[in-house]
């Protein structure tokens, strides 16, 4: 089996359901006020994770890219797309700088959780790995109430293809790429040649009132 990706392209999915699915079944209330940043093909919906040794079986995909290239075979170590939209100053540019980013893909909205706990499994890949490891810094964030909460575990690190990789903290790193097992031999059929073991982002939230959590992704330097 490989990935099954459902693009946000309504009517078929809205800002708002993602925001929903990403909630989930905890009784926390999302408001209307979801709303996404960036190109449709680059954020949906996704199945058939366990399979890929992903470790989530459905959940919410954004990319920097169309995330239809995120289906397996893993068929070539080059896999792109090139979207042309603007990159994220508000969170993203401020992880990478001096460096800057460009296809970012942003949801934003409100919730109104009952507990202070808040956590999110997520699992990050790129298309990058290995070779451009401290070359091209894909980057993410989860903002929660203006706080970055997704990091190396232990650390007060962000994420990113140079801070989770083949040599650094390689605890965390699954190799997938076909320079390391050869085109179509990759252990895991998704295109993409690396992505993190399963992370958990955990941060404080106000109960009763209205929170904001703001997801983006993006690349750095290049527009592939």
């Amino acid at each position: 089996m490989t990935l099954i990706t459902k693009n946000l392209n309504p009517p078929a999915l809205t800002a708002q359901q993602l925001a929903e699915f990403i909630v989930g079944d905890t009784g926390n209330v999302v408001p209307g006020s979801a709303k996404f940043t960036g190109d449709n093909r680059a954020a949906g919906t996704f199945g058939g994770g366990i399979s890929e040794g992903i470790n989530v079986e459905a959940g919410v995909i954004f990319s920097t890219g169309e995330i239809a290239k995120a289906n397996g075979p893993n068929n070539s170590d080059t896999t792109s797309s090139s979207l042309a939209s603007a990159g994220d100053p508000v969170t993203l540019d401020p992880l990478v700088a001096p460096e800057t980013t460009k296809n970012a893909a942003i949801l934003e909205f409100e919730f109104i959780p009952k507990q202070s706990q808040f956590s999110l499994e997520y699992v990050f890949a790129s298309e990058e790995y290995n070779e451009f490891v401290n070359q091209f810094n894909d980057v993410f964030a989860f903002v929660l109430n203006g706080i970055n909460i997704p990091l190396i575990p232990g650390t007060n690190q962000p994420v990113s293809i140079n801070t989770i990789n083949k040599n650094k903290n390689s605890a965390f790193y699954i190799d997938n790429d076909p320079t390391t097992f050869g085109l179509g031999k990759t252990p895991h059929n998704t295109q993409f040649d690396g992505f993190t073991k399963l992370l958990t982002a955990q941060g404080t939230a106000i109960p009763n009132i209205t929170n904001k959590l703001r997801i983006a992704i993006a690349d750095t330097r290049d527009s592939a």
